[in-house]
């Protein structure tokens, strides 16, 4: 597996496990006895949003995206005037920070807990 996509998934994988936290518990329900019953109804629409924006995001960070970003987007006249001509890896970074802090904000907005 390349170094770059290995920064990338764990990046993910922290993305994940801090948005679990900071939503209040770890989404495993309590161990001790429960005093009421909840019940959790998702909407047909929410489900379809969410494929949706996942389905996008499987997009996003496919080879074929990275290849199109790395090898276009950066040296384009407009990126080039905005930054220095020789900060490839500023402008890949920023680009995988965008979609780690997309990813993390569609975790906290999907991840139900108990309070």
């Amino acid at each position: 597996m390349p170094m770059a996509l290995e920064s990338w998934l764990t990046e993910v994988r922290s993305a994940m496990s801090s948005a679990r936290s900071s939503s209040g518990g770890s989404g495993a329900p309590p161990a001790g006895p429960r005093t009421k019953q909840s019940t959790v109804g998702i909407l047909a629409f929410e489900v379809a949003s969410l494929m949706s924006k996942l389905l996008h995001l499987w997009r996003a960070v496919g080879d074929a995206a990275v290849a199109r970003l790395r090898h276009e987007t950066i040296h384009l006249h407009g990126v080039r005037k905005v930054v220095s001509d020789d900060d490839h890896h500023f402008l890949l970074g920023l680009a995988r920070a965008e979609l780690v802090d997309t990813l993390r904000a569609e975790l906290v907005h999907y991840v139900v807990y108990e309070k």
